[in-house]
């Protein structure tokens, strides 16, 4: 699954009222095709925007929303090409970029990034499998940008592929390493390691790493977070 993700500022979109409801609505169409120009995969959504009550209708404007769609894409590398309308304001944009989808390579361990983000947490019954920000059983909310405040909780969300098993308990055999750099230093301030065999729901196929990192332990400045699968031979 290739999951594309988009921000819009509320500044750039205007509300609409309805039954004393307020929102904004955005409607996006996007074509993945090969680097010939065939057309793979095209997609369309349109995505509500909760307005807000009308006394913080300040706040609302100086903040942001994300939208997401899930495509399923065999590897290539493919050109996106994205359309977003507002729709009650007529305003249009477009974006296009470059996305390579990669080729699993049963004889190595492979690292997929799905994100880092300001929110996640189990996906209800009703979600899993479907819906925005939903991957499988977890609800990640990606973050797009690099700040975030001292008072947040950063979630970091990824999968590892192709560990060994062990032959008697049929669990992935290998570690994860964690650590956390400020900008400009070469000690992390961070450095931990987990046996991916306790990890929740782990199999030697393909292990989800969830984990938090609470911000308010760090002075402002930059940080680099690392993480590394190691594969043992079982």
């Amino acid at each position: 699954m290739t999951y594309v993700t988009l921000q819009f500022a509320h500044k750039d979109l205007q509300l609409k009222t309805k039954d004393d409801v307020q929102e904004a609505e955005v409607h996006m169409f996007g074509e993945f095709k090969t680097i010939t120009g065939r057309i793979i995969a095209p997609f369309e959504e349109t995505l509500k925007v909760p307005g807000g009550p009308r006394q913080y209708q300040g706040d609302w404007v100086a903040g942001s929303s994300i939208g997401q769609k899930a495509i399923p894409l065999p590897p290539g590398t493919y050109r996106l090409d994205v359309v977003v309308k507002d729709v009650v304001g007529g305003n249009i944009n477009n974006e296009e970029k470059l996305i390579t989808v990669p080729k699993l390579d049963a004889d190595r361990l492979f690292e997929q990034h799905s994100g880092v983000g300001g929110q996640d947490r189990e996906g209800t019954d009703a979600e899993i499998g479907t819906g925005q920000f939903v991957i499988g059983s977890s609800f990640v909310r990606p973050r797009l940008g690099t700040s975030s405040s001292k008072a947040e909780t950063l979630g970091i969300y990824m999968k590892l592929y192709n560990f060994g098993a062990d032959e008697v308990t049929h669990k992935p055999v290998g570690e994860v390493h964690y650590e956390v750099f400020r900008a400009g230093t070469s000690e992390p301030l961070i450095s931990t390691t987990d046996d991916v065999g306790q990890i929740k729901d782990a199999s030697a196929s393909q292990v989800t790493i969830e984990k938090k990192l609470r911000l308010e332990q760090f002075a402002p400045g930059r940080y680099t977070i690392r993480l590394r699968g190691d594969r043992q031979k079982p």
